[in-house]
């Protein structure tokens, strides 16, 4: 099957959309609670803290549609967004975590599933 390419684009833009919207809410989650000094020494886990350096990757932002047909790209990404999403749903002592995360990752399940049915492997 062939891949619809303006399909294709639109399913980046939006995942590229939600990479700079779950970018933003998490640096904000961050910010309000590095103002109280025992909220980040003992609310913030470490990898709460990084966060940010797990998705913040050049290709994704500004290159997602140039590569997401280059083996293991994508699923590297996805692999990320999901262990963020996992241990969201396990740390059931914050309940602001931003839902960002969420929609991110299911824009990179859309975006997944439109190049399988096109026969592309990620």
């Amino acid at each position: 099957m062939e891949v619809d390419e303006h399909r294709l684009k639109i399913r980046c833009g939006h995942v590229q959309r939600h990479l700079r919207l779950a970018l933003s809410d998490w640096y904000a989650f961050l910010s309000r609670r590095s103002l109280d000094y025992e909220s980040w020494v003992y609310d913030v886990d470490w990898w709460m803290k990084n966060v940010p350096n797990m998705l913040d990757i050049p290709w994704a932002h500004d290159r997602l549609y140039d590569c997401v047909r280059r083996p293991g790209m994508l699923s590297v990404f996805i692999r990320q967004v999901d262990e963020v999403c996992l241990s969201m749903e396990r740390t059931t002592e914050q309940s602001d975590f931003p839902s960002s995360l969420f929609q991110l990752r299911d824009s990179l399940n859309d975006l997944n599933k439109e190049l399988e049915n096109a026969g592309l492997a990620v």
